[in-house]
């Protein structure tokens, strides 16, 4: 899409996390481990995977800096969750447990794969960037964003309910989603042009 990646390393401290924020015009907030129920708030429940608390810390202080200073951000997959606990919402920690008749959301096939569509909400950024108000998205994960705090809006939806889509309407470029576009890319047009509208935004980045 035109941008050039820059990988961060884990850091534990916010100075140096701030420091480096400012050398980079946008960020992505990538898959991984399920997040620690303790930093919103929840017990453990059944379906719990391995979490990663270092990283968990690190990632909700970056979603929180970029936030605040209007960095273009995108999340993908963990990162839509990250973006949620950060501004202070919730997740459902194992979607089999907890979601009532759900869809398969995670697919044993490749992330090339299509497994499910989405409805995107008509006045949303994310469907100015994807053209369409429904699309196919792959697939892997079983967790998702539960309460969505006050200054987010979601965006998208699967057919089981289960939030798919999240951004801030007052930031420029805010926007998370549960599926996977980076392994979509090369075959679907809507994903590709999310990581454009993520470029776009960080060049335009004062």
């Amino acid at each position: 899409a035109g941008g050039i990646p820059v990988g961060i390393p884990i850091l534990e401290d916010k100075g140096l996390i701030r420091d480096l924020l400012a050398r980079v015009d946008g960020v992505i907030l990538t898959g991984g481990p399920d997040i620690y129920p303790y930093l919103y708030g929840e017990e453990m429940r059944p379906g719990i995977g391995n979490s990663d608390h270092i990283s968990d810390q690190m990632e909700i202080e970056i979603a929180r800096q970029t936030l605040k200073n209007r960095k273009p951000t995108l999340g993908i997959c963990r990162g839509i969750q990250v973006m949620a606990v950060a501004a202070g919402g919730s997740l459902i920690q194992d979607i089999k447990s907890e979601v009532s008749n759900p869809l398969s959301h995670w697919q044993n096939s490749t992330k090339d794969t299509f497994a499910h569509q989405v409805e995107v909400a008509e006045s949303s950024k994310l469907a100015q960037i994807v053209g369409s108000n429904k699309i196919w998205v792959n697939s892997h994960h079983h967790q998702a964003v539960r309460v969505v705090p006050d200054e987010l809006v979601v965006t998208a939806n699967a057919g089981d309910g289960v939030i798919e889509g999240i951004e801030y309407p007052q930031h420029p470029f805010y926007v998370g989603v549960q599926w996977h576009p980076e392994g979509t890319t090369f075959v679907d047009k809507p994903s590709l042009r999310l990581f454009e509208a993520l470029v776009k935004a960080s060049r335009s980045y004062e």
